[in-house]
């Protein structure tokens, strides 16, 4: 009876150890992969390490290291737990037999922990080749899956053949390496493990035959013995895993260290949102003090409009230029002559600058920026303005466009044009901020997503940029349609509440900059206003009237056909199923004749209610249809899905990069029309003299040539269409 108690109480302890072990370890790789997703995202890490090319495979360093890391962590830590409470346990057990012999097993112990260390060294290193090279075979099949059609169109089936064996050789040969350093060790072990297991019976024998000790004692010394042996010689037998566990600690450190310390001192510019905020306030304050003391008599403030003095801001009195974190201010800031806050100091870099109006001493926010800005150009609303900006390539290298300088106003739009390689995409990437290698200073007005692309959910101030080859997620159509504007989250959450979804520019105001307050009490740390209500996602009714106007109105038809179809073959497949599960009962015998043929019809009927709904759209909208929309979708239905997002999201200022390539003349007209009616104002890139018609504004670039960089000219649409006709 106690044997069975003790085998009815033991057992669930066994399972339940095994499974909070097992749960430990899980809880442990959620928390540790979101820290690393948090810090692969921020500051848009991803694409540094991407463009940099600074880690490889750092998808499997995040999925797969980060697992071996937890399991192999805490199994070893619990391997190291148990032998600390066997040591103890049985030391004092085999000192009060023999000591000296258990100072010659200590001595042993240290000399094959030695001994292994220095045979196996080499297996931290192939071990993390190993981690590598599994890696790029499994990422050179992963291409070859979302290239298919290029390859097939190629034919080059052969050469990809060719790519992979090379890989796996490199794997098939690390791994051959790693077996015979294995090997090797393997064979020191074996030998440090069995030639001492006669020693403590040589030692305590003559103690036995002298009468000192009883013969169990020869018996209890050998298992203390051994029990002591296993445990001070843990890195001899664990020392293949313990090289493994090396090795994605390696992978893992060198990850976060890229991530955490090597860009953010090679792009000194990453922005940290509570500094950002302090500036902020201080600027506001600053500036309303020094406008408080000059005040007019009427309470209307500033109304001096001089023109910009040389180091002033662009613009009018009463704004404020927030400057990017990361620069080495002065003690304090300066008031330009204009009355305007200048947040001053040297930074490496292209710079961003937002510049925001500063509220009155009412509370009301000051709009003689806006008024001025407009005013001196008779162009509307100044959004943003480039400085004297010099782009390098990101490493420096190629000096691509020097001391550009041009405006952009609301409701007129640029298009930047020149030969390949001229750095037409690069002035796209440096208003995006991913590049930030050269001088000059960005001004922005209002556009809270200059220097960090995005759409809030509030829809004010965002920047899109708009790739020619778009991005298509994973996930439904609505998916796509919503994306990056609405997450998923923000979709589920929309009901009325608020978020502080937003960028992490570092720049704290909202959509039209005008959340700045003298006591800086808004300042959040946040992109956005935490007090912004988040508009609702767009109603179905909404997408589909979007995919109407960019003309994918038949993918709505598409998608329906498609679902319709797989639910048609779902309930054929579940159709027989049941069939046959109802043969087989007919076939045994059933207790209630007649009941299986009526299981079968009712659930016939349900199955063609099933499909009837589904065509009719009642069971679920075709927006809810999963697809691969990358291969599904031609690259022109793409380039109009992502025009779909434009017209959905409505920023301020989209920046579009060859963003109509394939697209016909007749669509593109459509497309450009549409953002025309929506209000957004757009920064074009392409080769199309059709373009032209849609700007009111040209850029051409010249290009670099042989290391010096190239020229620019701003020239108005209208006069290089003239220019055009008249060559002809």
């Amino acid at each position: 009876m106690k044997y069975l108690a003790g085998f009815c109480v033991g057992i669930p302890v066994y399972v339940f150890k095994h499974y909070y072990q097992n749960r430990l370890a899980l809880e442990w790789r959620e928390w540790m992969t979101a820290h690393l997703l948090e810090q692969y995202f921020a500051d848009r890490s991803f694409y540094q390490l991407q463009a940099g090319a600074l880690v490889d495979n750092p998808d499997q360093r995040i999925a797969a290291d980060v697992r071996q890391f937890t399991d192999a962590a805490l199994g070893l830590s619990l391997t190291v737990l148990n032998s600390l409470i066997d040591l103890v346990s049985f030391s004092g057990i085999l000192y009060s037999i023999y000591p000296p012999l258990f100072g010659a097993l200590l001595a042993y112990s240290i000399g094959g922990t030695l001994g292994s260390i220095a045979l196996g060294k080499s297996l931290v290193g192939l071990n993390f080749n190993q981690e590598a090279v599994e890696a790029d075979m499994r990422y050179g099949l992963v291409r070859v899956r979302e290239n298919a059609e290029s390859i097939a169109f190629y034919g080059g089936q052969s050469n990809e053949m060719a790519a992979l064996m090379k890989r796996l050789r490199a794997v098939v040969n690390n791994y051959g390496k790693l077996l015979v350093a294995s090997r090797n060790l393997d064979f020191f072990t074996s030998f440090y493990k069995y030639l001492i297991q006669l020693l403590p019976a040589a030692v305590v024998a003559p103690l036995f035959f002298a009468g000192k000790i009883e013969f169990g004692v020869i018996t209890q010394s050998s298992s203390a013995f051994n029990h002591i042996l296993n445990d001070v010689s843990l890195v001899v037998y664990q020392f293949d895993s313990l090289a493994g566990f090396s090795a994605v600690i390696d992978r893992l450190g060198e990850f976060q260290e890229v991530v955490d310390v090597k860009l953010r001192h090679t792009h000194p510019r990453v922005k940290q949102q509570s500094a950002a905020a302090a500036s902020l306030a201080a600027t506001v304050a600053g500036a309303a003090a020094a406008a408080a003391t000059i005040e007019t008599s009427d309470g209307n403030g500033l109304t001096d409009n001089k023109p910009r003095s040389e180091g002033s801001l662009p613009g009018a009195a009463d704004t404020i230029a927030v400057q990017p974190q990361g620069a080495a201010k002065q003690p304090a800031a300066a008031t330009g002559s204009n009355g305007n806050a200048i947040s001053q100091g040297v930074t490496q870099g292209i710079q961003v600058v937002h510049v925001v109006p500063w509220q009155n001493g009412n509370g009301s926010s000051s709009n003689k920026a806006t008024r001025t800005s407009a005013s001196s150009s008779g162009d509307g609303e100044l959004l943003l303005e480039l400085d004297s900006v010099s782009i390098n390539t990101p490493d420096g290298g190629l000096a691509l466009v020097k001391d550009l300088s041009c405006k952009v106003h609301a409701g007129h739009n640029l298009l930047i044009m020149g030969p390949s390689g001229a750095g037409k995409t690069s002035v796209l990437r440096t208003l995006a901020g991913l590049w930030q290698s050269g001088s000059g200073t960005i001004y922005s007005y209002g556009l809270s997503g200059l220097g960090d692309p995005g759409v809030n959910p509030n829809g004010e101030g965002g920047v899109l940029f708009l790739p020619q080859k778009p991005y298509m997620v994973l996930g439904n159509l609505r998916d796509q349609l919503l994306y990056p504007t609405w997450t998923r989250q923000v979709v589920d959450e929309a009901a009325g509440e608020s978020s502080s979804v937003g960028s992490s520019n570092g720049n704290l105001t909202g959509g039209n900059g005008n959340r700045s307050s003298s006591n800086g009490d808004s300042a959040n740390g946040s992109g956005a206003s935490s007090q912004a209500t988040v508009q609702e996602p767009p109603s179905d009714e909404q997408l589909e009237a979007v995919l109407n106007q960019v003309q994918l109105s038949n993918l709505i038809d598409r998608c329906a056909a498609s679902a319709a179809a797989a639910v048609a073959a779902t309930a054929a497949t579940t159709a027989a199923a049941d069939s046959t599960t109802t043969n087989g009962t007919s076939t045994a015998g059933s207790a209630v004749p007649g009941s299986s043929n009526a299981t079968a019809e009712n659930h016939g009927a349900s199955t063609a209610t099933t499909v009837t709904a589904v065509e009719s759209g009642r069971l679920a909208s075709a927006l809810d249809h999963m697809a691969d929309w990358s291969g599904m979708l031609s690259l022109g239905e793409q380039q109009r899905l992502a025009f779909a997002r434009l017209l959905l999201a409505a920023p301020k200022l989209a920046l579009l990069d060859e963003a109509t390539s394939a697209l016909d003349t007749k669509n593109e007209a459509l497309l450009y029309k549409a953002l025309a009616d929506s209000g957004t104002t757009v920064v074009s890139v392409g080769h199309r003299p059709t373009l032209v018609a849609y700007h009111e504004q040209v850029l051409q670039l010249s290009g670099s040539q042989r290391g010096v960089p190239g020229t620019y000219h701003v020239l108005s649409a209208a006069q290089l269409m003239a220019t055009a006709q008249q060559s002809q």
